[in-house]
């Protein structure tokens, strides 16, 4: 009897083990498949309703944009990477009385997804996955030959004096753009403009990067140039039988690119900068060890744009540091163990004096979180829950005199390090552009360090981590937050946070107005439907 009652006892634990184990599971990670579930409904400056009483500040006045997938599958057919979904943009209109907000969303009427729907099927576009079910050699050669056009990171402005003539662009990595009309969602033109062409040219070019088996690669993330009305911006022109060329352009609202300066990249090695750094003097390019290599892509025999991705870490980092002036460029190299990787998201960048520059970004030591962002990875709890968060904050210290490049990791203190050790998707007070600031927000993944859909708004201090601030609420799925400053604040961090979050207990996404200082909601505003995770956006004020 006494070996039965142990027996049971044993039985009873395990039992209880298994429960513990499953409703962690399920608790930490419920309703997070939304975030890869396909949303093909559009609506239109749907009215929103806060839920607390005292509605949002009154100065709260524009349009926040999102951009992100919205539809991964066509036909019979699905692609398996997030970076592949259809694009879709979402935006919210603050109206500036403290309580009406309207919801619009729809998906991009590109040329990807309109040859997708027309054929029922995932076109023959360059993907950055494979599909599911996979295809066969010959369909991957065409998809090879179409190219890529598919701008679902980013949104931007291309002037800051915002008017009824702004043009609007969605990006991605890749120099293909397409304006987009900011009241209606609709795309307008879609272009892939080169230093040297002329107007007439540029306005009549509705389709071209389509065209281009070999794409030009660029960043989804151009900064304003200081005081100036335009943006910097690159783009390299690869060349798979010869040199690269390595543009840094101009980028104003007529969408003509004015070369700064170019080189030639005398390897097959592209370096792969998803953004770089920009000082009132200097545009930095970080050219880390991790690469995108045109050989990979071509002769892989998958052709998709993920086997071009290569790290090297034997190799130093380059950083190209460029005189806005004269276009003059200094190369700095460093083989600092935190300099390994790619650089992923700038923060900031600000020069201390004539000689020293500091710039601060997210990286990632190799690609594996982002080739990781497959739906197969992202809808099984436990392939998704092996991902390693391993990013980290770096600051560079940058001496033009000497040449020397010092690296130095910004990190926070127990128990906050897990999340905002590696803290990504930065926002800052765009006042503190440029200058010495202290504060930037963001969102971490596996904020607990062992469940990925443990998701998490940080605010990070890079002055003293004492002042480190996280918002969390379980099962809740915060996306990249949004900084706005309160009107004639000095206070570097007075203001408000908004971003979009979804509720996976409800399966609806609400818009949240938190208070940058301490990260406490100030209100939240349920849309009518839930929306696929999304990667950037921008507010645009008075909008």
């Amino acid at each position: 009897m006494f070996i039965m009652f142990r027996l049971s006892i044993l039985v009873a634990f395990f039992a209880i083990a298994q429960t513990v184990s499953n409703v962690t599971k399920e608790e930490d990670s419920k309703g997070y498949e939304l975030l890869f579930t396909s949303l093909t409904k559009e609506v239109e400056d749907v009215k929103l309703r806060f839920e607390l009483p005292g509605g949002i500040p009154k100065w709260i006045k524009g349009t926040l944009v999102r951009n992100g997938p919205g539809k991964f599958e066509m036909g019979n057919k699905r692609v398996n990477h997030a970076f592949d979904g259809f694009g879709k943009l979402s935006s919210w209109k603050f109206a500036g009385d403290g309580k009406s907000v309207t919801f619009s969303t729809k998906l991009q009427q590109t040329g990807y997804y309109r040859d997708s729907v027309k054929l029922n099927t995932i076109a023959p576009y360059t993907l950055f996955g494979d599909t599911v079910p996979p295809e066969n050699a010959l369909t991957r050669v065409k998809r090879m030959m179409k190219g890529m056009d598919n701008n679902v990171v980013n949104v931007k402005a291309l002037t800051k004096q915002l008017s009824s003539d702004t043009n609007y662009l969605i990006l991605n990595d890749m120099w293909n753009l397409y304006t987009i009309n900011i009241n209606n969602l609709t795309l307008v033109k879609h272009l892939a403009p080169l230093v040297g062409e002329d107007e007439k040219t540029l306005l009549d070019m509705m389709m071209d990067a389509n065209k281009m088996a070999v794409p030009s690669l660029s960043s989804a993330h151009p900064l304003f140039e200081g005081t100036q009305d335009n943006l910097i911006t690159y783009y390299i022109k690869l060349n798979p039988v010869g040199q690269s060329t390595f543009n840094v352009i101009r980028l104003g609202n007529d969408i003509q690119p004015r070369l700064l300066t170019s080189w030639k990249i005398g390897t097959s090695q592209i370096p792969y900068m998803h953004s770089f750094g920009l000082t009132e003097k200097y545009v930095l390019f970080f050219e880390g060890t991790c690469y995108f290599e045109l050989f990979h892509f071509a002769f892989s025999g998958t052709f998709e744009m993920k086997e071009a991705f290569q790290c090297h870490h034997d190799n130093p980092m380059y950083i190209k540091v460029v005189e806005l002036a004269t276009g003059k460029v200094t190369e700095l190299k460093t083989h600092d163990i935190n300099a390994k990787g790619l650089f992923l998201h700038s923060i900031n960048s600000y020069e201390v004096n004539s000689t020293t520059i500091v710039a601060d970004a997210t990286q990632l030591p190799n690609f594996d979180q982002m080739t990781g962002l497959t739906l197969d990875n992202m809808l099984n709890v436990d392939k998704r829950n092996a991902i390693v968060a391993n990013g980290q904050i770096v600051r560079y210290y940058l001496n033009l005199k000497t040449g020397q490049v010092d690296v130095q990791p910004k990190l926070s203190t127990s128990p906050l390090n897990k999340a905002l050790d590696h803290l990504d998707f930065p926002t800052i007070n765009e006042d503190f552009r440029m200058k010495n600031y202290c504060y930037f927000w963001g969102t971490a993944y596996k904020s607990d360090g062992v469940h990925y859909g443990n998701w998490t708004i940080g605010k990070k201090s890079v002055c003293n981590s004492k002042n480190d601030l996280i918002w969390h609420k379980p099962n809740h799925y915060p996306m990249e937050p949004w900084f706005i400053a309160t009107p004639n604040s000095k206070q570097e961090d007075d203001g408000v946070i908004v971003t979009s979050i979804l509720d996976g207990e409800k399966g609806l996404n609400y818009l949240a107005v938190l208070n940058a200082t301490n990260l406490k909601m100030i209100n939240y505003a349920y849309t009518p439907i839930h929306l696929p995770m999304d990667f950037h956006g921008s507010f645009f004020e008075n909008v």
